[in-house]
């Protein structure tokens, strides 16, 4: 997968008929996939990410974007915890997509298109704006994150196709929906998810219970909730209002089971089929297996476990440490699920295909296997395998270790002091903020440690190698390498059997060193503008456009 990398300039990348990766990192960027399964980041700053033809992953996590899909099955995530006013467009194209928006301690908006196709949208947090589903028969969730600063707005367009609409009843916002199609063929909003947390039973149906009510209000229909349950003090309030709907219209179909008049709800399902399935967990610990078809799977809290079998499955542990098993086909596999406060230390495996994982908070092991899948991580101690295929990796805030194993990976540090390893063929490696460790491995590798104190190693392969900000140790190890500093006092590194390394940027005004291997034999040698330390055992290394009589002593050490 080739890499192109951007800097903190507010540039314009694209990439080529490959599967290529595009990361804009800081500056406002315009990112162009164009033909192939592309990976486009965008970084800090106000980005457009437009993936072209082909079935791409667009993520971001900062500004005001606009994320463009394009024709094919895309994967957009939209991640936010930190900033304020900020303005999002999402556009999946045409197909089906996935798109998920999570935003905490943020107040935004956002309009979100799913386009053709039996889209998949999931829109947590405090988001004001517009959700259009377009055409096919789509599934639109909105939701809590753990942290919210306020109620939004928001307005729902399920459009053409028989929908479903799903609301966490943890949320605190109002959705209008505009296009709610009455009748056993039409829309559904699903409620059993989030009644937990007013005190119903699972079993009964809650509009005999006082937990809801509809009624008509003028031309529209309303959903009320009593918030603190069926207790004697009733506090109801609004929660979804229909537009131009008429109460006399909804169905048991409609309200996922459950009639407006209080009769008897229909069973929950709790096992699976061949056909497309919903399966949810209880409080206490589940163990839910989807098999065939495009399943759903929800544990709840408790320690569940998991199991999607064959085809396109989303799986969410929500509370509890979990264990999630994609299986075969494209999954969407999350720790945390929709619900607020749902942290655990998880377990996510993707198994074949090409797979999202999100591990979510807590202390999570994540293994990607076989396929190109998209790893994110948001907090904890986390443990991140790519496994087979040319993965992308995102650590979290706090210590993550992250290897790509095979295939040409993108493996990039979130906060926090972590290990980033690329593993076998060509990888992207990045470190990010803090002190990291950073190595290539096999193959020839792009290693950038990042601000911070830097550990920055490539391993075997021809690898370019940067320290970033920061007082950094970088080695080339064996064959050929391009190694630049950065600011700071770094320090690098060679031997006689490293290959031939050119250093770019040395700089005894910034503290810089040349460190020897114990028992490595050299000579100097003034090549042009450059200095060449000629090692026994065939090992070079190149100080670019560094006169040897501007030397001082104390520069080279270690022999």
């Amino acid at each position: 997968m080739p890499t192109i990398m951007g800097t903190d300039a507010a540039e314009t990348l694209s990439g080529g008929v490959d599967d290529d990766y595009v990361s804009g990192l800081g500056g406002s960027d315009s990112l162009s996939g164009l033909d192939g399964a592309d990976s486009l980041s965008g970084g800090a700053g106000d980005d457009t990410l437009d993936g072209g033809a082909g079935s791409d992953t667009l993520s971001d996590t900062d500004g005001s974007d606009r994320l463009l899909g394009g024709p094919g099955f895309d994967i957009i995530t939209v991640n936010r915890s930190q900033g304020g006013g900020q303005t999002i467009y999402v556009d999946g194209g045409g197909d089906t997509d996935l798109i998920s928006l999570r935003i905490s301690n943020v107040n935004a908006t956002a309009t979100v298109l799913g386009g053709d196709g039996d889209d998949e949208i999931r829109v947590y947090g405090s988001i004001g704006g517009l959700v259009d589903g377009g055409a096919g028969n789509d599934l639109v969730v909105v939701g809590d994150t753990l942290t919210n600063p306020g109620p939004q707005t928001r307005q729902v367009r399920l459009g053409s196709g028989s929908d479903r609409l799903r609301y966490d009843f943890n949320y605190t916002t109002v959705i209008t929906v505009t296009d709610f199609q009455t009748g056993d063929a039409g829309d559904r909003l699903e409620m059993r998810t989030g009644l937990d947390i007013l005190g119903w039973d699972g079993a009964t149906n809650p509009f005999s219970t006082g937990h809801f009510r509809l009624e008509q209000r003028g031309g529209d229909v309303v959903l009320q909730r009593d918030q603190d349950g069926p207790g004697a003090a009733q506090t109801f309030a609004d929660i979804v209002v229909f537009q131009n709907t008429a109460l006399a219209n909804f169905t048991s179909t409609n309200l996922f089971g459950y009639a407006a008049n209080g009769a008897a709800p229909m069973p929950a399902p709790n096992a699976g089929t061949p056909a497309n399935d919903f399966l949810f967990g209880s409080t206490g610990s589940d163990s839910l297996a989807g098999l065939a078809g495009h399943d759903e799977l929800l544990g709840r809290a408790g320690d569940d476990i998991l199991d999607g079998g064959d085809d396109d499955d989303y799986l969410a542990g929500e509370a509890g440490a979990d264990s999630l098993v994609g299986g075969a086909g494209n999954d969407f596999l999350t720790g945390d699920g929709d619900a607020a406060d749902s942290a655990g230390n998880d377990t996510l495996s993707g198994g074949d295909g090409r797979d999202v994982l999100d591990g979510g908070r807590g202390d999570d092991q994540v293994f990607g296997g076989a396929g190109n899948d998209s790893i994110t991580e948001r907090s904890g101690t986390n443990y991140l395998r790519g496994d087979e295929g040319d993965d992308w990796i995102n650590g979290g805030v706090g210590f993550d270790d992250i290897n790509g194993n095979i295939g040409n990976d993108t493996c990039i540090s979130g906060g926090g002091d972590d290990w980033v390893v690329g593993g076998k063929d060509n990888d992207s490696l990045m470190g990010g903020a803090g002190a990291n460790l950073v190595y290539g491995n096999l193959g020839s590798d792009t290693c950038d440690g990042g601000d911070g104190d830097d550990i920055v190693r490539g391993g075997q392969g021809d690898d370019v190698i940067s320290g970033g900000a920061g007082n950094d140790f970088l080695a080339g190890d064996r064959d050929n390498d391009t190694i630049s500093g950065g600011s700071g006092a770094d320090i690098f590194s060679t031997h006689g059997a490293a290959g031939i390394d050119r250093v770019t940027d040395f700089s005894l005004a910034q503290g810089d060193r040349v460190q020897l291997d114990p028992g490595t034999q050299y000579t100097l040698a003034q090549v042009g503008a450059d200095t060449v330390i000629n090692m026994t055992g065939g090992g070079q290394m190149i100080l670019v456009g560094v006169q040897m009589s501007s030397l001082t002593p104390g520069w080279i050490f270690g022999n």
